[in-house]
């Protein structure tokens, strides 16, 4: 029930159906369209009634939110039933493996039909749209289902996806109408904080009972996987280390002397390959040239960032220098510049 502040005293505001206004479901997609945060967060809006490859219907709205996760948003101007989460599951498995390029192409589109007049940039809208300047587009996707009248077999249902790591978000909007306005009220339905997962103490943390898995299969994608498969194949046939550490949540150490001389921070599109070495040992020309990739340019767009290739950069300091190696599959692991590398960087370390 809502109610209305009348002087002194409240009076109701009786609730009311899209049916009942004679408004069709385009209302509410205008209305996500227009202020899409009424779904009770950031999200950029980069698609309406989207056309994807192998499913017949076409996808109501398409987002990107804040961790760069493409959001699917089905919307059902009254009762939200079943069928309806399926469908989104379909939709959201045609565009898991859509590309940077193929996520710039449909956002320009869209904004390029919406504003004629206006040439869209897609980089400037995610340099705007992103508080964190390293964020990797699609790494995951999301589903977004609104109506106003949720059913409790998709709550069911959601819900199972959600204990099963499948991120669904229910949102019911609530109308009501009095003699001179019409509301809106949004509420989301899942997930709630009761069914959230609590926080993993150490003692449960999959990475301290097998780091391995928990890195090669939840960190990495199969794409990542296999390359950090091969580094820790690699690096101990080229150069001495003590031990792999795999135990630590986000990332891999490679020991030597007790310390750790090498990190892998994994990740779904790529690796960050820490070396510790001793200061000025290196440049970053020197070993993009000898490993074939490119320098990392800090001054680039948020956009130009998520589309480098394999990169190198050095972070100095007092006492000794990182270098750290943005790996993609472009990288060529089997190279003689590469072992050459790893075998400098070894000699190199500080410890």
């Amino acid at each position: 029930m809502l109610w209305k502040v009348s002087g002194q005293d409240l009076e109701p505001v009786n609730s009311t159906t899209f049916t009942d206004l004679k408004w069709k479901e385009q209302s509410l997609e205008d209305w996500i369209e227009r202020k899409p945060e009424i779904l009770g967060e950031p999200l950029l809006i980069i698609g309406r009634q989207v056309q994807v490859s192998g499913v017949e219907n076409r996808l109501d709205l398409l987002a990107l939110d804040r961790a760069g996760n493409l959001v699917v948003i089905e919307v059902k101007r009254d009762t939200v039933d079943v069928p309806v989460d399926f469908q989104a599951l379909r939709y959201t498995a045609a565009i898991a493996n859509w590309s940077y390029e193929t996520i710039k192409n449909q956002a320009e589109g869209y904004y390029r039909n919406k504003t004629p007049d206006i040439e869209p940039h897609f980089k400037e809208m995610i340099d705007q749209f992103f508080e964190e300047e390293d964020v990797d587009l699609n790494e995951d996707q999301r589903i977004v289902i609104v109506g106003r009248n949720i059913h409790e077999r998709l709550v069911a249902v959601a819900n199972w996806l959600l204990n099963h790591n499948v991120n669904v978000k229910v949102v019911e909007v609530s109308l009501f109408v009095d003699a001179k306005s019409v509301f809106a009220v949004p509420n989301v339905i899942l997930p709630k904080e009761s069914i959230e997962p609590p926080d993993v103490t150490d003692g449960d943390a999959p990475w301290k009972s097998d780091g391995k898995k928990w890195h090669l299969q939840e960190r990495c994608s199969l794409q990542t996987a296999q390359i950090m498969q091969t580094l820790a194949d690699k690096i101990p046939a080229l150069v001495t280390v003590d031990s792999i550490s795999w135990n630590q949540k986000s990332y891999v150490a490679f020991r030597v002397h007790g310390r750790n001389w090498l990190s892998i921070e994994t990740r779904p599109q790529l690796l960050v390959v820490s070396f510790f070495v001793k200061p000025d040992s290196f440049k970053t020309d020197e070993i993009a040239k000898l490993l074939g990739i490119v320098t990392f340019d800090h001054d680039k767009t948020l956009a130009d960032k998520l589309d480098t290739p394999s990169s190198v950069d050095i972070e100095h300091q007092e006492n000794r220098d990182f270098v750290l190696l943005r790996v993609k599959p472009d990288l060529n692991l089997d190279s003689e510049g590469f072992a050459e590398f790893v075998r400098r960087a070894h000699k190199s370390n500080p410890s």
